[in-house]
């Protein structure tokens, strides 16, 4: 296993074959896993500002066997959920589809208004963007956050707690 870390600059990080574990650091980063099971991390320090996130991309989130992980625990602060349910992640959490890929809007602070399942309000709150490439978690935009977010927790593809 290969634990990659950028800098504070613009980083492309390539994990090769093989289980690894990426973390871009502060910055725009592009994050490749390359084959294996690649655990993609943040951290509370890894996020711009809100209203002025960082933005990063992964350009090979795998869906199926690969069991690729977003681990983002430790940028979000206050989070809660069960073993069953989604809990209050979609005030952190919010998935739109742009093209082939998957955009992934992140309130560290947990500052995204939830009364709409299909919220859109998210600019000004967010502070983390990660862009999945070649990614549909949405179903062509019909399903809703909290269904995601459900799925990746039943899939063991997303940390939080």
């Amino acid at each position: 296993m290969d634990v990659l870390r950028g800098g504070g600059d613009n980083d492309t990080l390539y994990g090769g074959s093989g289980n690894d574990i990426l973390r871009g650091d502060t910055g725009n980063d592009t994050l490749t896993g390359g084959l294996g099971a690649d655990t993609f991390y943040w951290g509370l320090s890894d996020k711009g500002g809100v209203g002025a996130p960082a933005n990063d991309t992964i350009t090979d989130f795998g869906l199926g066997g690969e069991k690729d992980v977003l681990h983002i625990k430790d940028l979000l602060q206050g989070e809660t959920h069960g073993a069953n349910d989604t809990g209050n992640l979609a005030q952190y959490l919010h998935f739109e589809k742009s093209g082939n890929n998957t955009i992934v809007h992140i309130s560290s602070g947990g500052k995204f208004d939830t009364t709409n399942a299909f919220h859109s309000d998210v600019g000004g709150k967010e502070d983390q963007v990660i862009v999945l490439q070649g990614v549909d978690l949405t179903a062509n935009g019909t399903s809703s956050d909290q269904a995601i977010i459900q799925q990746l927790l039943n899939q063991n593809k997303l940390i939080t707690d």
